[in-house]
């Protein structure tokens, strides 16, 4: 297999630097000057052909397929594939302020919170009117970009919930990161609805966001902390509630064990918590969460 840089040249870009290797495949920032415009930077990804790389840039084509429209800010952008001998390898926008994962080590300020969530709720809504779901929503697959702009990325376990005549199809794959994962999908056999699957992560990710803590290890009935919760036991939790300020009735709404019960999409575009700007001041919103200072 060749070097990313001699990859980055054989496709006709400029290799500037390599981001990580990991399971999906190696990842390596590109730039390129086209005519008349100024050079662009890109990050170049490479997979094994033997992989669903067919379907993920199918699932960014459909998402990009006719044209920026509202609520695809939130997406990052697929801009070309190639297939060079076992290899498929993605052309995608580059993220300079990198993934909220590592970005964020300490608990954002509700303000700032809110304004990511609300970003990723918004990609999600777009997502979902293509008939797609991400499967994989988690702190490293948000990226940031200049200023505080948040793109879901990585669409690697991306699937379809729903056919293009509208027929539901429902999900038997238990896949992505196992600390995100709905509750449903320990259930051996259940097949589950693909939206509620979104809605149960992002919860998750809004947890962590405010406290930089998790509710629990996994959501299944073999973890202590999450089988109080499900059993409505939730002073009894290794977990301070308070952290979340006036999040926490959306967050229990986020996280309801049964996905029928679980808030939708259009539903928490219309909730309190989402739709009132929280001041970055906020005094009464720190003193809720019972701390000095935040950041």
């Amino acid at each position: 297999m060749i070097s990313n840089p001699a990859m980055a040249i054989k496709l006709g870009y400029n290799w500037r630097w390599n981001l990580k290797n990991g399971g999906f495949g190696n990842v390596s920032v590109v730039d390129k000057q086209f005519e008349n415009q100024e050079k662009r930077v890109f990050v170049m990804k490479r997979v094994s052909t033997s992989s669903r790389y067919d379907l993920e840039f199918d699932i960014h084509r459909s998402v990009f397929g006719f044209g920026r429209e509202a609520g695809s800010d939130h997406i990052i952008e697929m801009f070309a594939m190639y297939v060079t001998g076992t290899e498929a390898v993605f052309i995608v926008d580059f993220a300079d302020q990198g993934d909220l994962g590592n970005r964020c080590t300490l608990p954002l300020h509700p303000s700032l919170a809110q304004n990511y969530f609300r970003q990723l709720i918004w990609g999600l809504e777009f997502i979902h009117k293509k008939n797609i779901v991400h499967r994989d929503i988690k702190p490293l697959n948000l990226f940031l970009k200049s200023p505080n702009k948040l793109k879901i990325g990585d669409f690697g376990m991306a699937e379809r919930y729903r056919t293009d005549s509208g027929k539901q199809v429902l999900l038997k794959s238990r896949r992505g990161t196992s600390t995100h994962l709905a509750p449903e999908l320990f259930i051996d056999g259940m097949e589950s609805k693909g939206p509620p699957l979104d809605v149960w992560a992002a919860g998750i990710v809004l947890v962590e966001l405010l406290t930089m803590k998790r509710l629990w290890k996994q959501a299944n009935l073999n973890d202590k902390n999450f089988m109080k919760y499900f059993d409505d036991k939730y002073n009894q939790m290794d977990f301070e509630w308070k952290s979340l300020g006036s999040a926490k009735k959306l967050v229990q709404k986020l996280l309801k064990v049964q996905s029928a019960f679980r808030i939708t999409i259009e539903d928490i575009i219309k909730d309190p918590w989402f739709v009132t700007d929280i001041p970055e001041d906020d005094e009464f919103e720190i003193a809720m969460r019972g701390r000095e200072t935040l950041v």
